[in-house]
């Protein structure tokens, strides 16, 4: 019998700092060089990335990990707890695409030239930095303790509101248009959709399908100004 992934633990928000309440995170805090810790980091998350997509979070051992990451047994637990925290490392790291230049925080769309230029910014991200933790989360939601799928669904509500908080900026609409939230969730579904989807969208370069999954998107949200209003909107004509 399985057991469920996690359990009741606390976190914070930044990769760096993410920590849990474990007596083992005392081993971290030892390493005074955080450019090390980050690397030797992500070399475990990418390995067992890898690992969990081939073989599946359950039947990969922390043996494994070490061997494919490189890293030994007896390092493995100064920059990471165990493998669940690596999963949660994983999570968060999906939701929160980091621009190159901002040491760790993620793209705020209205930093940028165009609502348009955020959505190709987030396909690409998706289709060739996320694909494998995108389709990983959803293997392994069945199989998440209750407050780690909370904390998944969390970083999902925050980044629908990202988007939303995006469309606001861009676009001359109402505050109360409830269409905005309904636009921003189906961007996110979009881009889960392309990972998800990508047995039979490998023969299409990643530069293509965000460029026109985005411009299908922004000239949909360019039709809310011209559409029949919101349904609160209607309910008031």
């Amino acid at each position: 019998m399985k057991r469920a992934i996690g359990g009741n633990s606390a976190v914070t928000t930044k990769d760096d700092s993410y920590t849990r309440e474990d007596p083992g995170i005392e081993r971290v805090k030892r390493i005074r060089n955080p450019a090390l810790v980050r690397e030797r980091r992500t070399q475990l998350l990418d390995a067992a990335l890898e690992l969990f997509v081939e073989k599946g979070y359950h039947r990969t051992t922390i043996r494994d990990i070490c061997a494919r990451s490189g890293i030994n047994r007896a390092s493995f637990y100064d920059f990471v707890q165990n493998k669940d925290d690596i999963l949660r490392r994983l999570l968060y790291r999906m939701h929160h695409p980091e621009r190159p230049e901002s040491n760790g925080e993620p793209y705020d769309p209205a930093s940028l030239a165009s609502f348009e230029a955020y959505l190709i910014y987030l396909f690409e991200f998706a289709w060739t930095e996320n694909r494998e933790v995108i389709q990983l989360t959803y293997r392994t939601a069945g199989d998440m303790a209750r407050d780690d799928l909370g904390e998944v669904l969390s970083h999902d509500a925050a980044l629908v509101d990202r988007v939303a908080k995006g469309i606001d900026h861009f676009y001359d609409l109402k505050a109360d248009d409830d269409r905005v939230a309904l636009i921003a969730n189906v961007i996110v579904f979009l881009n889960a959709f392309l990972p998800l989807r990508g047995w039979n969208l490998r023969q299409f370069d990643a530069a293509y399908l965000a460029k026109t999954l985005a411009r299908l998107v922004t000239d949909m949200i360019g039709t809310l100004k011209t559409g029949a209003g919101s349904e609160a909107q209607r309910r008031q004509a």
